[in-house]
């Protein structure tokens, strides 16, 4: 059955939903379509078409036979009916349509309104910035790399480096039909403690299964964001996922109106395109509560990490965050579990180790590259801190 028709009452507008309702996102959109139609006491004739493989080339071709005034889709489609659509001159909007291309060459009647994936990247970057106890933050994309998942990544990533941080990025297997195994291989290897960002909830449900397969605390040692906000998942997870939830509903309205206003005769001569923000972000027990102080040890945690091997001092840190040493240290040691100067060290010590491992640099000369004022402490540092000589250290993972 590939349509249910509803408000059958003659002269409504005629009008086709191609949209998957089995989740969350699908049927808030549904709703946002019917809160605008019932507020200006409007009906339409709607014929829903629920599953992908139904609104196909034949049934578009299909429709001027049993004309209809509007189509509202919503499916990731392919080569064939976006064909299909762009020979049309009905009324048009695609829903969460992000790869348009194929339907561009027609500018009459056509009009897109999607998610502000930029917007969820940045939401997922500063909740987590936001909680002043990560080092290090990931992405986890979907498996099938749509365009909406590359965007709100591109934008978490972009947003984390205007801050100081960087960021890996999860890369799938190829002709793997569970990746769970090597998620968990990859998030054991990540620096902990993590903050994790996935593209939207399902995906982050195969990470929390991965971390547990790695034997990884949620959020103690990986911290896990989602996006869509899908109640029965999230809350019902343990622990419970904090998600980003787009503004479905305005979504609805707004193609709703938009589609209303060219059946109405409001001809559009160029493509219309509209964005909604976020509705709301729900924070679960997959990441740490936020802290008043967590942006601002953040930001003495990417100072460090920017500075720290051009030899700077505790009070550089300390000007940077313009606050007094005494607030610096207090909260920095609450968040990151050592003191400002510790975590200057860490810094320095990584880059005399990456320096022995890749280069044949003398201790003078690798002490000066990390920060050092002299080299006359690193040896017996170093021991102090890995347990063997800076010599032993090198010639071992020079034999690796």
């Amino acid at each position: 059955m590939k349509e249910k028709n509803i408000g059958s009452q003659t002269g409504n507008r005629r009008v086709v939903i191609a949209l998957q309702m089995a989740g969350r996102p699908g049927q808030r959109k549904v709703a946002g379509i019917l809160d605008y139609l019932a507020e200006n006491d409007l009906r339409w004739e709607i014929r829903f078409v629920r599953h992908r493989e139904d609104f196909s080339p034949e049934y578009v071709r299909s429709l001027a036979n049993d004309p209809v005034d509007g189509i509202l889709y919503s499916f990731d489609t392919v080569p064939t009916v976006e064909a299909e659509l762009a020979k049309i001159d009905i009324p048009t909007v695609g829903l969460d349509v992000f790869d348009q291309s194929p339907l561009c060459g027609r500018l009459r009647n056509l009009a897109f309104v999607t998610g502000d994936c930029a917007a969820t990247g940045r939401a997922a970057a500063d909740l987590l910035l936001d909680s002043g106890i990560f080092r290090r933050f990931a992405f986890v994309p979907d498996v099938h790399h749509r365009i909406w998942a590359k965007l709100r990544g591109r934008a978490f990533l972009e947003h984390l480096k205007a801050h100081g941080f960087s960021a890996d990025t999860y890369r799938r297997p190829r002709g793997t039909a569970s990746d769970i195994d090597e998620l968990a291989t990859w998030l054991a290897g990540l620096p902990k403690p993590c903050g994790v960002f996935v593209a939207f909830d399902d995906r982050a449900l195969d990470v929390m299964e991965a971390c547990r397969t790695a034997g990884l605390r949620i959020p103690q040692e990986v911290a896990v964001v989602g996006v869509d906000n899908d109640e029965m998942l999230c809350e019902h997870m343990v622990p419970a996922l904090t998600s980003i939830q787009p503004d479905h509903v305005a979504q609805g309205r707004l193609a709703a109106e938009i589609l209303c206003a060219m059946m109405d005769g409001h001809v559009t001569r160029e493509v219309r395109r509209e964005s909604c923000g976020i509705k709301q972000v729900t924070v679960r027990e997959s990441t740490p509560k936020v802290s008043n102080a967590g942006r601002l040890v953040q930001r003495a945690v990417a100072y460090i990490q920017s500075h720290a091997t051009k030899g700077i001092g505790v009070m550089e840190v300390v000007a940077h965050l313009k606050c007094s040493r005494r607030l610096a240290d207090l909260r920095f040691r609450e968040l990151q579990g050592m003191s400002i100067l510790e975590a200057i060290r860490k810094v320095q010590m990584d880059e005399v180790c990456r320096l022995l491992r890749t280069t044949n640099l003398s201790t003078a000369a690798i002490a000066a590259q990390a920060g050092f004022a002299s080299a006359k402490h690193l040896p017996e540092m170093f021991k102090a801190a890995f347990g063997c000589s800076m010599g032993a250290y090198r010639n071992c993972k020079t034999g690796d």
